[in-house]
């Protein structure tokens, strides 16, 4: 199998072993049929094979669909570094290289470089080239090539700040909204529903013996309301000194031993 890894895929943004936290093994299937609508990429972008079931690679410097044959080319011949090439199931996308092939097509590449000036080989050559390596090599080494490659990686550069700045806003935003909510829980404390109860009933906390003594309630209400105990403790104002008909002696008296 071609692999699209090593210095290419580290130019792309990943680790070179493609567990980049920003990475999914595949390309994205929503994204995939999105760039299967855009202008020329029914084929491979370099022979023109229509086969569906061989646009198995694409070339992400230059937002092209491309078959295993061709993705060898690029590998082989040369252009690896440039054209970074990907399996589209096999290999790790990030965003920036889903949006090569989201903002480029083979049409847009086709169309900008075919009425510029091909690449030639030196005239004092002595390597013996093939027809197909030539002809990859005029449009694939020509300066065309690389100014269109450059214009796609800016374009693509601009979505995905962005994409990027966008959601920090919108992070920010939802910060912003939760700190104004915990702000109004903050500041919206509820009274305290033992002192309500007792003021209402004209009592005090010390006519229920070792209710501030209980560790869950006493104790810690007390603290609560800062501290001291009794009335204080609990925001009540209640007169001390009533007379012993105003209190219930039921609730005074402790509970008989059995």
């Amino acid at each position: 199998e071609i692999s699209g890894g090593g210095a290419a895929a580290r130019r792309d943004g990943s680790n070179g072993n493609g567990n980049a936290a920003a990475q999914t093994k595949g390309f994205p299937p929503t994204c995939m049929l999105i760039i299967g609508l855009l202008a020329g990429n029914h084929c491979c972008v370099d022979c023109g094979d229509e086969d569906r079931g061989n646009l198995q690679y694409a070339s992400v410097g230059y937002g092209t669909l491309l078959c295993r044959e061709c993705a060898h080319r690029h590998i082989t011949v040369g252009s690896m570094d440039e054209s970074i090439v990907k399996h589209l199931s096999d290999d790790h996308w990030n965003l920036r290289s889903t949006l090569a092939l989201l903002e480029g097509s083979n049409t847009k590449m086709l169309d900008y470089v075919k009425h510029k000036p091909r690449w030639r080989p030196p005239k004092n050559t002595k390597h013996t080239i093939t027809e197909d390596a030539l002809a990859f090599k005029q449009i694939y080494l020509s300066k065309a090539a690389g100014a269109y490659r450059a214009s796609l990686g800016r374009k693509v550069d601009d979505v995905f700040y962005s994409r990027i700045t966008s959601m920090r806003e919108r992070d920010a935003a939802k910060e912003e909204k939760l700190q104004e909510y915990h702000a109004r829980v903050s500041n919206s404390i509820p009274p305290n529903p033992f002192a309500n109860i007792f003021e209402q009933n004209n009592v005090s906390p010390e006519d229920f013996p070792g209710f501030l003594d209980a560790p869950d309630i006493g104790i810690k209400i007390a603290s609560k309301m800062g501290g001291g105990g009794g009335d204080a403790a609990l925001g009540v104002g209640v007169t001390r000194g009533r007379s012993k008909a105003a209190t219930n002696p039921l609730m005074r008296r402790e509970a008989p031993s059995v």
